[in-house]
């Protein structure tokens, strides 16, 4: 008799942890980064940024959402704890990936979402933090700037809020759970 070779995940393995698949997106320069490392360490993460660069013409950027989200279905293969990171701001987007996601692991799967929606003050804040980390690990990026007001509440404005009834198991805000202090906001205004 031959042995069929058979592909066992860690989400598979007897003792493994419970299977916890996140959405976290929203406008870009959010807090979404921030958010995810001080509370899903532990998840392996799936970055839309990974699959961009900065010089991705306009008309290929849909492009970088199919390998995302083919990066993302794979890694919830493998991965029992596991991390979307993406801007999603539109809904037909969000059902478009969460359709994947049944589609590979099964439409009983539960996926809760975390989403960044900032008002325009806060926003202003993460800006200038992501400008901050990206000046200190890019230095040679002359062209780096934080977005102006006008933009960034044009993030806001696109930005479609999600619901349950677009199939997450638990639709929660982020700034409703942690929230930047009050003097660090009135500090970088």
């Amino acid at each position: 008799m031959e042995a069929v070779a058979i592909e066992i995940s860690p989400a598979m393995m007897p003792g493994a942890k419970e299977r916890s698949i996140k959405f976290v997106f929203g406008p870009p320069c959010s807090g979404k980064s921030y958010f995810i490392k001080r509370f899903f360490p532990e998840h392996f993460i799936v970055d839309l940024h990974d699959f961009q660069d900065g010089t991705i013409a306009a008309e290929n950027a849909y492009q970088s959402y199919f390998l995302c989200r083919d990066a993302f279905v794979e890694a919830i293969r493998r991965h029992p704890r596991i991390v979307l990171k993406h801007t999603l701001l539109k809904r037909k987007r969000r059902i478009e990936m969460l359709e994947a996601v049944h589609d590979a692991i099964g439409a009983s799967c539960k996926v809760d979402c975390w989403y960044s929606f900032p008002t325009l003050e806060e926003y202003a804040v993460y800006d200038k933090l992501d400008y901050e980390q990206w000046i200190k690990t890019h230095p040679d990026d002359f062209l780096a700037t934080t977005h102006s007001k006008e933009l960034l509440q044009d993030y806001l404005d696109a930005f479609e809020l999600p619901t349950v009834e677009e199939g997450f198991a638990t639709v929660q805000r982020i700034q409703d759970f942690v929230a930047l202090p009050k003097e660090m906001i009135k500090t970088h205004e």
